[in-house]
């Protein structure tokens, strides 16, 4: 079915709906494009083109239109998603950018763990410690060591599970993701998840490294992609692209984006 849709132009089915959505303002329109399922495959066959030479390990896509881009594209990938949100969307340890805008200002969110791939331990038997207060070293020996054990200690919790955050070929430091039952200093609630890391002879994120490939539906004035690619190396990513489905050139958004990395669009307007 996609070979009957390989030669179509996609700009014939982009909708153009002026003033919208306030006067003055042509918004250009993709459900066209997502309603027909051939026409969709083809554009997330053809962003995938443009993309695999980014070798990217992760997709981020933008609240909202590019989740409804970057997941499907994250499939056909083979690549794992990661949301960046607008303010009070996503629970946890958050980075956040403020950006301008044409009309004001806005607000993205990260989750600090997005590029960090949560495995569980092999060590087996360990896990899911319930500790009333204190930690029985004899019972949690086979998830953590005396380093790790110090390590939490300094952080003042007592913990009911431990998982390895970091995958086994993961280089350079060990990140444990702990859930906490109980903290002496009252710094974190019950039932959140801190990282702690060990044997870190580095001030490097453990998970830098990861290659993380930005999508959204539009690139208009820049700003909003320009504040998720900011996002992404706050939380320890590395900014390998961006992928729109539409560029609107006239509006100098490339311009915005960091600078020396790649930017793939399907249809462009000048």
């Amino acid at each position: 079915m996609i070979s009957s849709a390989s030669t179509v132009d996609l700009r014939q089915l982009v909708r153009e709906i002026p003033d919208f959505p306030k006067p003055g303002i042509l918004f250009r329109d993709l459900t066209p494009l997502m309603r027909d399922v051939d026409v969709w495959q083809e554009v997330i066959r053809r962003l995938a083109l443009q993309c695999e030479p980014l070798q990217a390990d992760l997709i981020v896509g933008i609240e909202s239109r590019g989740f409804i881009v970057g997941m499907a594209l994250s499939m056909v990938m083979g690549l794992g998603f990661v949301p960046i949100r607008k303010p009070g969307k996503l629970p946890g340890p958050l980075h956040r950018v403020d950006y301008e805008l044409e009309y004001g200002s806005d607000r993205l969110e990260i989750q600090t763990d997005s590029f960090v791939t949560i495995t569980p331990s092999a060590s087996g038997g360990g896990f899911e410690k319930f500790c009333q207060g204190e930690t029985d070293a004899n019972d949690a020996s086979d998830a953590i060591d005396a380093e790790t054990e110090a390590a939490c200690r300094r952080s003042g919790v007592v913990w009911e599970e431990i998982q390895v955050a970091n995958d086994a070929l993961t280089e350079g430091p060990e990140v444990l993701e702990i859930r906490i039952f109980a903290d002496s200093e009252h710094r974190h609630k019950l039932g959140e998840t801190v990282f702690v890391t060990i044997n870190d002879s580095s001030s490097s994120p453990a998970c830098s490294g990861k290659r993380v490939l930005v999508i959204d539906d539009l690139l208009a004035t820049g700003g909003t992609a320009a504040a998720a690619g900011e996002l992404v190396t706050l939380a320890g990513g590395q900014l390998c692209g961006f992928g729109f489905v539409i560029e609107l050139a006239g509006l100098s958004g490339r311009q915005k984006l960091q600078a020396g990395v790649p930017a793939k669009s399907l249809v462009v307007y000048s």
